[in-house]
């Protein structure tokens, strides 16, 4: 199951989808290398770290605290491209 509810996650997130599935359907989840995201960054500039710590649900903030999980990094931000490095 995959979900973008960030309520439960301990402040881990998982990936990016590659596609937007309907229930029960399969779809790639990506965790490390360059990719482009839907939802722009909640704020942020090229180069910060991003964590899912304090970010709504199906996006990334930038990490306030050393103890963040970074899960991310913002590699140009206004277009919405990051560098994931997803725990696995």
């Amino acid at each position: 199951m995959v979900t973008s509810d960030l309520s439960d996650s301990a402040g881990l997130g998982a990936g990016v989808l590659q596609s937007a599935p309907a229930d029960g359907e399969y779809c790639w989840i990506q965790i490390k290398g360059p990719a482009t995201i839907t939802p722009a960054l909640t704020a942020g500039a090229d180069g910060n770290a991003l964590t899912a710590v304090g970010a709504t649900d199906g996006t990334l903030d930038v990490s306030a605290l050393v103890t963040d999980a970074i899960v991310a990094y913002a590699v140009d931000a206004s277009a919405k491209i990051i560098m994931c490095d997803f725990p696995f």
